[in-house]
């Protein structure tokens, strides 16, 4: 039977309690975090939907596989692209009237053709919400998109 240090107690007067050192509850929380992250990250990359994450500045920050094999491409080719340039320029008109409506944090649910790598067109439902840092400002918009075959 080791010292009651060696179990994780500490000494108060001569008073022994249970207790856990700063180090002890840093690597806890970091391994929390770390479980956290990988839930979400399994979520994001199961998802039967694409998941599109465009910042600000309408850049693509994450897209999971399903969205970028929608579109034809790989998600690092996607990375840091402007949401623009995966639609013709009708496309780009509603999609900036959309999105000064995202920024009012409406909500909405359309259906929006885009341009895949290929040069064809496909048609896609999407779930749109806009999204704000910490502080209350304008980080993006996060959009939820299912692909369907659109006849007309």
């Amino acid at each position: 039977m080791g010292n009651n240090y060696e179990k994780g107690e500490r000494k108060y007067g001569n008073d022994f309690r249970w207790g856990r050192t700063v180090s002890d509850r840093h690597h806890l929380a970091e391994e929390k975090l770390r479980q956290s992250e990988e839930k979400y990250r399994l979520i994001v990359e199961t998802a039967n939907e694409g998941i599109w994450l465009i910042d600000k500045d309408s850049k693509t920050s994450l897209v999971n596989d399903q969205m970028a094999n929608m579109l034809g491409f790989t998600k690092e080719e996607m990375a840091g692209v402007s949401l623009f340039e995966f639609m013709d320029a009708e496309g780009k008109n509603i999609a900036e009237k959309l999105i000064g409506r995202r920024k009012l944090g409406i909500k909405e649910v359309h259906d929006f053709r885009f341009l895949r790598k290929d040069g064809k067109n496909i048609w896609a439902s999407l779930k749109t919400s806009h999204v704000f840092d910490k502080s209350g400002k304008n980080a993006g918009d996060v959009d939820f998109l299912t692909r369907y075959e659109r006849h007309i």
